[in-house]
């Protein structure tokens, strides 16, 4: 017996990442950021006692990848799917169960564009749901980050941890400050240096 439980969208791991101007990060003028975005898929699955079914189902992916990419430079930032990422949509019968587990629950609008203009100190995020796109224009806030004290490394950087509430979630952005911009992914932003990673409740 399979029985979906939840399903989370999440920011993860930077790719690469490439500065076409300065080498000095004071004087960086602009950049592309590469990630990957896990949609998380938790179900319980009942072992039936078919040593090849259970192990077939066991070893199913934890969820879908999709690769993403942010322009920016001192004013504006873009964040967008690549199309010329390396990560490969699911086929076959592993595709199908994801796509099986996936559907049950009520539409969510899923993020396609978010576009920011820290001179006008705006944000254009543009959602699609139920194959229509709906585009919804704020003012940028300042999000309530709550400094920690952990470092990591990512791709030769080091970055520091700072958190926040989304309702139930806690969300964890790792940022650098030897890139000094407040940009991140997507909808996470406003850290004194580039977010390279993002996890809800502890998920990269």
């Amino acid at each position: 017996m399979i029985k979906r439980t939840s399903i989370q969208l999440i920011v993860a791991t930077v790719l690469t990442f490439i500065f076409p101007l300065q080498t000095n990060a004071q004087d960086i003028k602009g950049g592309t950021v590469k990630y990957e975005q896990m949609n998380f898929i938790d179900f319980d699955y009942t072992p039936t006692g078919n040593t090849e079914r259970d192990n077939w189902f066991a070893n199913l992916p934890k969820g879908r990848k999709v690769g993403k990419v942010l322009y920016f430079n001192e004013r504006y930032s873009l964040y967008q799917k690549d199309d010329n990422s390396s990560v490969q949509p699911l086929e076959g019968r592993q595709g199908m169960m994801m796509d099986r587990l996936s559907m049950g629950s009520a539409p969510k609008p899923v993020l396609q564009t978010s576009w920011m203009d820290t001179k006008k100190g705006t944000r254009a995020d543009v959602y699609e749901l139920m194959t229509r796109l709906f585009r919804v224009e704020e003012k940028l806030e300042n999000p309530a980050w709550k400094p920690g004290k952990e470092q990591r490394s990512i791709l030769g950087y080091v970055c520091q941890d700072a958190s926040r509430k989304d309702g139930d979630k806690t969300i964890t952005a790792w940022f650098t400050p030897e890139i000094p911009v407040s940009y991140g992914p997507g909808q996470y932003y406003g850290l004194p240096g580039l977010i390279l990673a993002v996890e809800l409740d502890g998920k990269n």
